[in-house]
């Protein structure tokens, strides 16, 4: 701008009231600008221009005088000529000077002062609400030294100019949880604040409150590290101070929140929820010792075999050992599984049956058959005692039903003749190519003797045929299937007692009338004859009595491995040679009832090793003289049974010989007997009859029996009778009963 000195120009100068002075002019043009010295200046057309009251002592102003600047006029202005000229807006400043004007200057825009700010014609201070970018500000009232911090979008020069902290390409950013810088409502370096979308804090950065942590809680300004008493669910906890995959903090409680079952005490969480434990939640939890057993819950079922456990009550078995439940055992002192007492009754066979006085249920828990008031009896066929039931043995004192157990538990054979299963070896007959494995038995110490026979016949009152009706199957063998009873056998047993008479006497077989040489024991009344041996009975009438009486007849491994004393292998019952009883009795026939089964013909051993039925026994009136009362002899089998190796032959459960080798073996492939109107009719007592001949035996087939007897036939307990007629009967055999273990 170039300076105009007024020409024309009629300057009116008067002092108004406040001390203002104003100039008039008439002249349409601009007058001077500001500076220069004037004593007051015109205001630009954009600013209104004020001057501070006149001094009253200074002396009057005379209008019509040129103002004095100083500067020669004749001179161009200059930015420093400390005159206001020019198109300054002050003494040297503003206008067209770089200079810009300080504050209180004149001015006639913002861009003439150093603030970028006039108000009314002067520079003010730049100020953070002036709506001018200013002073330090990098945009309009924020940025820089002095004014707030600029909104994102604001230009900056500086990350302090920024709110977010973040100046990018002279622009303030949006704040975000990524920008590693502490802004927007964060408490620390992208955490924090209210905003849910920027992470939480960790320990130990700074928060304002728990939600500004991770933890959840914050103590002093400082983000703590989770613990499982803080009040607090944090970490990795599902629940306040529970759950989640740190095994130091304890497991949720049931309602409380879960990710998965492991995160619950009950490890049960369906739908988010840890649920109570129970006795069908699929898992072990609570007291439980395993899944869903074991533990002091009565409510909780007991564990099973293999299942962990912590004492026998964890247990259905009530045995635990090594922290493991164990399988029911009928030797594990434990009355467990379905037994009726301790290791003993119940409903598996291979379970021993229980003796007398101990607990049973029923019949089928005693090895007798006979429970009454839960307490297992004797045999029922000794019933009340008397003549052949409690007076057997060499001091006529034991029961007649006495039973022993083979092998006894006091003399075992060594573990190399037992296998895994319990069983023990040994060769039938002493014969290696008929080897057999047998599981332990008990077999009636005495043989049948006639006074239980008798208990037993007269229960029915000789009927038997119609009114025993034993099921089927019953006195089964526990390892041999089908061993059991068949209903079609009632069909060869007696109807009354009459027929009974005939069949045990004069229908017997073989010898059935004394003047044929038997020894019929049978007589219709007690007799001395009821403490020996019953002698003539079929081997029908003998199976149905051992069922009735709690057994079943022994197989043919069973009886020997009894009679040859198992490994021992022995010839006689009481070892492998005759002893010297024998010999003294060979000598003296008179000890006959009373000791072994050795006799003399005439003087001279006809036979060394059996029973003669030469003189003086073949008489009518020996009767059963040649036979001897149930144990009173002393060939004693090594595990005490009596009877083996003489007395009489004895019958057995097997149709015919298994051969090679066996295991609990049997051949019990019976014929069931035709049907037949009657059984044993009266034409049998006729010497020569058909029925004698043999006709009649191949229709129900053979059996095998074991032993010898008092009469001509070998004495050793090897001896074997494998194919004897099953329809006839005989005065020189008879049977004892097997009982399961």
């Amino acid at each position: 701008m170039m300076n105009r000195r007024p020409t024309g120009l009629l300057l009116l100068a008067a002092v108004l009231p406040f001390g203002f002075v104003v100039a008039c002019s008439s002249d349409p043009e601009p007058g001077p600008e500001p500076g220069g010295g004037d004593a007051a200046t015109t205001p630009s057309a954009t600013t209104t221009a004020t001057t501070p009251p006149a001094d009253a002592s200074a002396p009057p102003v005379d209008a019509t005088k040129p103002p004095d600047t100083g500067v020669d006029a004749a001179k161009p202005p200059t930015c420093t000529d400390g005159a206001k000229n020019g198109s300054e807006t002050d003494v040297d400043c503003g206008g067209s000077c770089l200079t810009k004007c300080a504050t209180s200057r004149g001015c006639a825009t913002a861009a003439d002062c150093v603030t970028a700010t006039c108000i009314s014609g002067v520079c003010r201070a730049a100020t953070a609400t002036d709506g001018v970018k200013n002073g330090s500000e990098t945009d309009v009232d924020c940025g820089g030294a002095d004014a707030p911090a600029c909104a994102p979008g604001k230009d900056c020069a500086l990350g302090g100019d920024c709110e977010s902290k973040i100046c990018t390409a002279n622009k303030c950013t949006t704040p975000s949880s990524t920008d590693g810088v502490k802004n927007g409502s964060e408490t620390d370096v992208d955490c924090g604040g209210p905003d849910a979308a920027v992470p939480r804090c960790a320990p130990p950065q700074a928060c304002v409150a728990g939600g500004d942590c991770d933890s959840g809680v914050c103590t002093g300004g400082v983000c703590q590290v989770p613990t499982s008493t803080d009040g607090v669910k944090n970490g990795s906890e599902t629940d306040v101070d529970c759950g989640g995959p740190d095994l130091a903090v304890p497991r949720c409680a049931p309602t409380k929140t879960c990710a998965s079952g492991s995160d619950c005490e009950s490890l049960v969480c369906p739908g988010g929820v840890c649920q109570a434990p129970s006795a069908a939640d699929g898992v072990q939890n609570g007291t439980e010792t395993d899944i869903d057993c074991g533990g002091p819950d009565p409510l909780t079922p007991r564990c099973a075999a293999t299942n962990a456990c912590a004492v026998a009550d964890d247990c259905d078995s009530l045995v635990c050992t090594g922290n493991i439940c164990q399988a029911t055992s009928p030797s594990d002192g434990v009355k467990n599984g379905t037994e009726s007492d301790v290791d003993c009754g119940g409903a598996d066979l291979l379970t021993p049956r229980c003796g007398d006085g101990r607990v049973c249920v029923d019949g089928a828990d005693c090895r007798t058959g006979a429970c009454t008031g839960n307490r297992c009896e004797p045999p029922k066929s000794c019933a009340g005692g008397g003549r052949g039931k409690d007076n057997c043995g060499p001091g006529a004192d034991e029961s007649c039903c006495t039973t022993l157990r083979v092998p006894d538990l006091a003399d075992l054979p060594p573990d190399t003749m037992r296998d895994a299963e319990g069983r023990y070896r040994y060769n039938r007959a002493n014969n290696a190519s008929l080897r057999a494995w047998v599981s332990p038995f008990y077999l009636d110490k005495f043989e049948i003797t006639q006074g239980r026979m008798r208990t037993f016949l007269n229960t029915f009152s000789g009927n038997l045929a119609g009114a025993l009706n034993l099921p089927d199957g019953a006195g089964a063998h526990p390892h041999i299937p089908g061993s059991g009873w068949r209903p079609t056998f009632a069909r060869r047993l007696p109807r009354n007692m009459n027929e009974v008479r005939d069949r045990f006497t004069v229908a017997c077989g073989e010898g059935g009338d004394n003047a044929n040489g038997g020894a019929a024991t049978w007589t219709t009344a007690i007799s001395a004859n009821d403490d020996k041996p019953v002698t003539c009975v079929d081997w029908y009438t003998l199976f149905a009595f051992c069922v009735w009486d709690g057994g079943s007849l022994p197989t043919e491994a069973e009886w020997g491995y009894a009679g040859e004393g198992g490994d021992e292998q022995r010839t006689y019952a009481w070892g492998p040679v005759p002893s010297a009883t024998d010999a003294d009795w060979m000598g003296n026939p008179s000890l006959a009832p009373a000791t072994h089964a050795f006799c003399t013909d005439g003087g001279t051993p006809a036979y060394p090793n059996c029973f003669s039925w030469g003189t003086p026994y073949r008489l009518p009136g020996d009767g059963a003289a040649h036979i001897s009362p149930a144990g009173r002899r002393q060939d004693i089998a090594r595990w005490g049974h009596h009877d083996m190796t003489g007395n009489l032959i004895e019958w057995t459960l097997d149709y015919q010989r298994t051969p090679g080798t066996c295991v609990d073996c049997a051949d019990v492939g019976w014929p069931d007997p035709p049907v037949a109107p009657g059984s044993y009719p009266s034409s049998w007592a006729t010497v020569g009859a058909p029925e004698l001949t043999g006709l009649a035996h191949v229709e129900d087939g053979p059996r095998i029996m074991r032993g010898g007897s008092w009469e001509r036939h070998a004495l050793s307990t090897r001896q074997t009778y494998p194919n004897y007629p099953l329809y006839r009967s005989y005065y020189a055999a008879g049977a004892r009963c097997w009982r399961p273990e």
